[in-house]
């Protein structure tokens, strides 16, 4: 395997860069959705309102 590295750039193949940019982008996506899930899903209250008050699961509007 070592030999057939050296002999074949494997690591800098065009295939090979837009695999790992796939992989790299994916990931950032993913971080970033859980992101504004989450922080669309935890916000202030007031004082009127209960902490636990939220989303409840099928609201149309905005929380």
């Amino acid at each position: 395997m070592i030999v057939f590295q050296a002999e074949h750039n494997i690591l800098m193949h065009p295939f090979h860069i837009l695999g790992l940019a796939g992989v790299k982008g994916g990931s950032l996506f993913s971080a970033m959705h859980a992101s504004l899930v989450t922080s669309s899903l935890i916000r202030e209250s007031t004082e009127n309102e209960s902490a636990n008050e939220g989303y409840r699961f099928g609201q149309e509007e905005e929380t």
